[in-house]
């Protein structure tokens, strides 16, 4: 063996080399180890499986079945699905001179703008983000295909030059590689085409080359105006405007073309009123943003294949900014936030001074005033054009729940019937096609309250108009009719009068129920009722016969203030979020008693006051005793598997007995190790489950697993095996339907997919409101009505947990900006807290409607206190008031805004949260503070109870059982570890040998 330094060098070497290597794998096995359970969840692997143990009888543990017998069966429905909601959700604005539909005959069309080519599918960022491009249709395809022809010229010029350069993307993979990218690399990837808000490129050089291409794509001209948006901020102030680029090409449009259509591509509502007047615009579509397949649905409606029937879901104000809930969103800071070291979630604060008149309420209710001279509506401040003067049509281009048809219908109110025994309503309405072409309708009921003396001396609010329930016809022949009846649940007719009597109140006086097209028809109609004409203010007269009044003898302050179990009693939860209740006088919430003296230009400059700094910076927590005996952990009295509660009440006794079992690290783990997934708990044999967003589908490929009850085998086709379940037009598109069929089978497809992909929790959908129309995350939500958001939502909810899903609505609650969400102080009084934001989320929690048992809190706060430790907002409203058993897991969560011991006592059950920010709960905390054990154990009941009744116990029976198992990459990391360990080995021996013969040759050398 010749030996050489060189050679003991390179032993030397590869031995210090491997060794680094080994301690750094080892390592991040170490924290791979903490973080099992989410790396899991991201490769989809298990440490653990459930194995049946024969016991010598069989037993069926199938506890949710599927609907659909393969993979492609439900990828089908799901697609066509997606393609009906967008049809029905898409909205005619304007049509003039029939200029749409195109025709099924083929036409040649001329598309400007770079949406053209790249539409906005879907959110930029959050849980309405498609996930696997690959799966969208692109418009060029899908127009193709419904014999739409687009002008190859204009579209191969915004395909090779017309995008602006910052529509290129760095994307970093996994691996740390960089990819520049542009849109044009793949046209699917949308995402990569533009920012939030508007993008549009500047085509004028372009027209000149274009023209000699128009009379071959001269059928018509569609200018799309597309606005994006994505969570984590606002849009800009402004964006909502046509722009300079946008409005060239409308030009160009309008002076090449005897047809012009515009379709607006985008969750956010733009100022399109000099669209609306614009003779020269014959149509105007609506269509959100459509998901992967939705194009097809709005290629059939510009071809007439299918018929429009959706209604705005929001109002289109003239100004994006006049509204009263503007003059209060955006960046607030406390002004001694600096000097009170507030930092970055203490400093900020909104006032919702607008109450209850959010979107149409405003808009409706002071139009209504002005009507009747009442409350200076007609000369209070708040005019979009900055005059003295208010005007509803100076206001307003397409109120809420407007939409136009290829056809006309007629609808009658044929009859109201109240039954205040029961609390509801009955309203029947016949609806007749008078047109000429098929199609469907919707059904829009509105109620009026009266507003009396009483309610302005206690500051009780009433909107002139709000909408109650809604349904939609099947589609309906040319002369053909169909008579619905819609129930109406009155206690979301009922006020809360936050000031004198506590609680939700019914007055004596004069109601009235109605229908049309859309709110401002239905508030019309209700004037006409009253003897109004449009001589004495109205835009037009309504119809009488459309309006039923109901005069209800006597006040009723008692009925209404009982919780769903009929026994709780509701009353004043919030009153710390109300800014008055630190600082008495200091907000004036808008009243239409008074539109003049109580319009708000912004609470600019508020303090922190000394008694809510606490809140704002530090965890108020009050541990208990240090005398944790009263509850048992790690019992071995009894050994049940958690199977055996399926079915059980909540309050079973038997629960005490498998809480026992839980040793004090797996209540721990279970609670704080949550993010998407929960963890297995070996000694009631729980296998865990994984849990995923979102809106637009579960962020969910499907199962692979063989053992799982429904999985692919891998025989599919690659489109299968790649699929990714984010594929649906976004919740304001579902909204617009007005629909409660397609909630149902869009809550239908949140099951199924959840059996399919052995994911169970869904954090969707999303309840909050569009406060304003610059809300970064509005596509994740459905509306700027607490209605359409509350029926849709529990819709979506009862039918998803039939399939053993679990709902979980989010953000709960009052997250409506992205601007400073982390810890914003969000103040508000209780009545509007209660009829806006909080009815949203109510239909999909209540047991009797969506029965949710799941819920996602938000990032901001309700007043001062986090939501997360909101005992108020999480245990008095939410469990006792709305009957929630379920379980609240956080938002991402940070310890230092969620504090983890507030939070756990205080109603929220799991944080997602991934390793060490809540490391302060352990079983060592746990043996040391009674009332943390007691959170803890309590949340860990919630979580359990949930699971055991989902589909994640699909497969698992009464004699089935845990076994550890090791996944792909725990054996990788242990097999390069061993590796690694054994090259150390081998090169330090050599490294030995290699030194001890150079030694010995030396030592022969120098004897010589």
């Amino acid at each position: 063996m010749r030996v050489t330094s060189t050679s003991q060098r390179l032993w030397h070497g590869l031995t210090t080399t491997s060794c680094c290597l080994l301690a750094v794998v080892l390592g991040g096995t170490s924290i791979a180890g903490t973080m099992e359970a989410r790396i899991n969840s991201i490769f989809g692997t298990q440490s653990s499986r459930v194995i049946s143990v024969d016991s010598g009888k069989a037993e069926s543990s199938v506890y949710f079945q599927s609907g659909f017998a393969s993979a492609q069966e439900l990828v089908d429905y799901r697609e066509n699905l997606n393609k009906q909601i967008e049809a029905e959700g898409s909205v005619l604005l304007k049509n003039e001179n029939n200029a749409l539909p195109l025709g099924t005959g083929g036409v040649n069309v001329t598309v400007f703008g770079i949406g053209g080519v790249s539409p906005v599918y879907a959110g930029a960022q959050g849980g309405g983000v498609i996930k696997n491009t690959d799966q969208i249709v692109p418009i060029y395809q899908v127009f193709t295909e419904s014999g739409i022809h687009i002008n190859e010229t204009v579209r191969e010029w915004y395909r090779k030059t017309g995008i602006p350069e910052n529509c290129v993307i760095d994307s970093t993979g996994r691996d740390g590689s960089v990819t520049t990218s542009g849109p044009w690399d793949n046209e699917k990837v949308e995402l990569a085409t533009r920012s939030r808000g508007a993008l549009e490129a500047d085509a004028s050089a372009a027209f000149e080359g274009w023209r000699d291409s128009y009379s071959s794509y001269g059928d018509a001209a569609i200018v799309m105006l597309c606005r994006l948006e994505g969570e984590g901020s606002d849009l800009e102030e402004g964006s909502l405007s046509i722009t300079k680029e946008e409005q060239a090409l409308i030009d160009e449009a309008k002076q090449n073309f005897d047809k012009v259509i515009v379709i607006l591509n985008g969750s956010a509502a733009m100022e399109i009123e000099p669209l609306k007047q614009d003779p020269d615009i014959d149509s105007i579509l609506w269509i959100g943003e459509p998901g992967t397949h939705g194009l097809y649905g709005v290629a059939d409606i510009l071809t007439g294949r299918e018929t429009p029937s959706g209604h705005l879901p929001d109002t289109y104000a003239v100004s994006s900014v006049s509204s009263p809930a503007w003059q209060n969103a955006g960046s607030f800071t406390f002004s001694n936030a600096e000097a009170e070291n507030l930092g970055n979630y203490g400093s900020y604060y909104l006032v919702q001074a607008e109450g209850i008149y959010l979107g149409y309420k405003y808009y409706e209710t002071r139009y209504e005033d002005c009507v009747l001279g009442a409350g200076s509506a007609d000369s209070a401040p708040g005019a979009s054009n900055g005059s003295d003067s208010w005007n509803y049509d100076d206001e307003v281009s397409y109120g809420f729940g407007y939409g136009l048809s290829y056809t006309t219908f007629t609808q009658t109110l044929d009859s109201v019937e109240v039954d205040e025994e029961n609390k509801s309503a009955a309203v029947t309405v016949t609806v007749t096609n008078t047109g000429t072409t098929a199609g469907k309708d919707a059904v829009q009921i509105y109620a009026q309250s009266p507003y009396t003396d009483y309610d302005r001396a206690n500051q009780v609010e009433k909107a002139a108009v709000q909408l109650m329930a809604f349904d939609k016809t099947q589609t309906l022949e040319p002369g053909e009719s169909e008579t619905l009846t819609i129930d109406i649940d009155l206690k979301y007719l009922a006020s809360y009068d936050y000031k004198n009597a506590k609680t939700y109140i019914m007055e004596a006086g004069d109601y009235y129920f109605s229908i049309g097209n859309g709110a401002h028809d239905a508030l019309n109609h209700i004037l006409a009722a009253k003897g109004m004409t449009s001589g004495e203010g109205m835009d037009y007269d309504g119809n009488a016969g459309n309006a039923y009044h109901w005069s209800k003898t006597d006040s009723d302050m008692e009925n209404y203030s009982f919780a769903f179990d009929g026994e709780t009693k509701i009353t004043n939860q919030l009153e710390d979020a109300d800014y008055n209740y630190w600082k008495p006088g200091t907000v004036t919430y808008l009243s239409r008693n008074d539109w003049s003296g109580t319009w708000s230009d912004g609470y600019d400059g508020l303090e922190a006051t000394s008694e809510m700094i606490p809140w704002l910076t530090t965890e108020i927590y009050e541990a208990g005793s240090s005398d944790t005996s009263p509850i048992v952990t790690g019992s071995a009295e009894t050994s049940y598997n958690l199977i055996t509660m399926r079915g059980a009440a909540y309050d079973d006794e038997l629960w005490e007995s498998i809480l026992n079992q839980m040793t004090a690290d797996e209540m721990a783990q279970l609670v704080t190790d949550a993010c998407e997934h929960t963890t297995p708990v070996a000694t009631i044999n729980y296998g865990g489950s994984l849990d995923k967003d979102g809106p637009i589908g579960y962020d969910a490929k499907f199962n692979t697993d063989t053992e799982a009850v429904y999985h692919i085998d891998g025989t599919e086709s690659d489109y299968i095996r790649n699929y990714n379940f984010t594929t649906f037009c976004t919740e304001p598109v579902l909204a617009a339907s007005f629909n409660p069929e397609l909630a149902k089978e869009r809550g239908r497809v949140n099951g199924e997919d959840s059996l399919w992909s052995g994911y169970t929790e869904i954090w969707a959908p999303g309840c909050n409101l569009h406060r304003t129309p610059y809300s970064g995350r509005n596509y994740e939500y459905f509306s700027e009505d607490a209605m359409l958001t509350n029926l849709m939502a529990a819709e979506i909810c009862a039918e998803g947990q039939r399939y053993g899903s679990v709902a979980g609505p989010k953000h709960f609650a009052f997250n409506d900006q992205e601007t400073n969400r982390q810890g914003v102080a969000t103040f508000m009084n209780e009545q509007a807290a209660r009829e806006i934001q909080l009815r949203a989320f109510e239909g999909a929690f209540l047991p009797d409607e969506g029965g949710s048992m799941g819920t996602m809190t938000a990032f901001n706060r309700v007043g001062v206190t986090h939501v997360t430790y909101s005992e108020p907002l999480q245990v008095s409203i939410l469990r006792d008031e709305w009957g929630f058993e379920g379980y609240t897991i956080t938002d991402f969560a940070f310890s230092d805004l969620m504090y983890p011991y507030a939070s756990i006592t205080s109603g929220t059950n799991a944080f997602d949260n991934m390793i060490s920010d809540f490391s302060a709960i352990n079983a060592e905390s746990l043996k040391n503070d009674l009332t943390l054990l007691s959170g803890v154990r309590e949340s860990c009941h919630r979580i359990l109870y949930t699971y055991v009744n989902s589909n994640a116990m699909n497969g698992v029976s009464s004699n089935s059982t845990i076994v550890r198992v090791t996944p792909w990459w725990k054996a990788a990391l242990n097999g390069i570890s061993i590796a690694l360990a054994a090259l150390a080995a081998v090169s330090f021996i050599l490294y030995l040998v290699n030194t001890r013969i150079l030694v010995r040759n030396r030592r022969n050398k120098e004897g010589k």
